[in-house]
């Protein structure tokens, strides 16, 4: 079997992790001879952080020319949009054609880069979205469109993978998703929300359920851990531009001194070693680079305070964050992937909430029960004083705040396997028809 995982950004470590748990999962599917590529956004720049896995340029990628900076980027804009428009009809009649066993004529009407790109879902048996959060309309969702188009007019099954999406508002979105939702073989949703944007799309099939974040798939049962030396805690900060009850400018200000103030309690009342890492970090081409926001607020710290802080700003695969962050007593994450990776490793995690996805995470995983209970923190409304009275009453109850987070993260690592029969199912009829 062919298999084509799209919509990945490996260059984040959190897509990256969701990936390596897909192709797990798919491969307890179908088999380790299953043929598995990946359709990438910057398959260039991936493939010397990934090159034991093969990757392909997205349909996107071919199409839509990508922006550019400087004088000219008016001009170049307007240009990118009309040959944008001008293209998707061509390339929805070359998938059309293909379908229909006019391959010749198909690749006529395609040029040598877009038939490169056309031709591993052309040839795919099983094309499946990965999972994560891009189905919302605060990001650009008209070249994802583009491509379960194109996925449907080849008449390949198509997967969506564990997903958080919407609300969708925008009526010309609305009635594309449910057509293609309505095609698809198989959504799996990660929370309740989530099914509820997609039912209210009109969506009434069974062949929808809601699991755990795929990531989960990847526990393992964590080793033992030395008793005794500093403390060693990890904080994953980013930069977030969609506050809903104030301005970026006001909420990140608000978000930085919160964190500041908690690395230097960490470091002054706990005596703790204190690290910045992130799923998102040490590679120049990608746009975002959580230790450049790290390096703000340790610049914020006193002098004294900075010389016990360190920001690891280095790319790590997702296998390597996993080793690392299980030599941590506590993290501090607000990237969802990082608090998963975390739980993963046997860390207890202070998750700082910036989408609904994060609480859904949080009810999945039992937080704060374990935790010791208290506010749960949001960056919308994040102090200085929750967020210390969160990790002082973390730090007091670590070992049982670790073995009841492991109790619930393990439970919820079983329930990840469901996913693999799921999937079998929902190809097993189309593909019984295969001669």
């Amino acid at each position: 079997m062919k298999i084509l995982l799209i919509n990945t950004v490996l260059l984040n470590g959190g897509d990256a992790a969701i990936m390596m748990a897909i192709v797990r999962q798919l491969q307890a599917a179908f088999g380790p001879e299953a043929e598995i590529e990946i359709g990438e956004a910057m398959p260039a720049v991936s493939a010397a952080y990934y090159p034991d896995f093969t990757l392909r340029e997205s349909l996107v990628n071919a199409f839509l020319r990508p922006p550019r900076r400087g004088r000219l980027r008016l001009i170049w804009g307007l240009w990118r949009f009309a040959a944008w428009h001008a293209a998707r009809p061509r390339a929805y009649a070359a998938a059309w054609l293909h379908a229909r066993g006019w391959t010749g004529l198909a690749n006529r009407l395609l040029s040598r880069r877009e038939r490169q790109a056309f031709a591993p879902y052309a040839g795919a048996d099983l094309i499946v979205s990965t999972g994560g959060t891009y189905l919302v309309e605060h990001y650009a969702l008209a070249p994802r469109l583009f491509e379960f188009d194109m996925v449907r007019r080849l008449g390949k099954p198509l997967i969506f993978y564990t997903q958080s999406l919407g609300p969708f508002q925008t009526p010309r979105y609305r009635k594309r998703l449910r057509a293609i939702f309505d095609d698809a073989a198989l959504i799996l949703l990660r929370d309740t929300l989530s099914l509820a944007h997609v039912r209210s799309l009109g969506v009434t099939h069974d062949r929808v359920a809601i699991l755990p974040d795929v990531v989960f798939a990847l526990w393992r049962p964590p080793a033992p851990r030395p008793a005794g030396g500093r403390l060693r805690v990890a904080i994953s900060v980013r930069r977030w531009a969609h506050f809903t009850g104030q301005s970026a400018e006001a909420g990140m200000a608000g978000y930085r001194q919160a964190v500041t103030a908690g690395v230097e309690r960490l470091v002054t009342h706990h005596q703790a070693e204190v690290v910045f890492l992130s799923t998102c970090q040490g590679v120049p081409e990608y746009a975002y680079d959580d230790s450049a926001e790290a390096r703000e607020v340790v610049a914020r710290l006193p002098v004294e305070t900075q010389q016990r802080v360190r920001v690891d700003d280095a790319f790590h695969r997702p296998e390597e964050l996993l080793e690392r962050l299980a030599a941590f007593d506590l993290v501090v994450a607000t990237r969802m992937h990082m608090a998963i990776l975390s739980m993963i490793a046997g860390t207890p995690v202070a998750p700082i909430v910036y989408e609904f996805k994060t609480r859904e995470l949080l009810d999945l995983v039992g937080y704060p029960d374990w935790a010791g209970g208290g506010a749960r923190l949001d960056i919308e409304t994040l102090r200085a004083e929750t967020l210390n009275e969160t990790l002082d009453t973390l730090i007091t109850r670590l070992p049982a705040a670790r073995e009841a987070m492991g109790v619930r993260v393990e439970a919820v690592y079983r329930q990840t396997e469901e996913a693999i029969a799921r999937v079998r199912a929902a190809v097993a009829p189309r593909s019984s028809n295969t001669p």
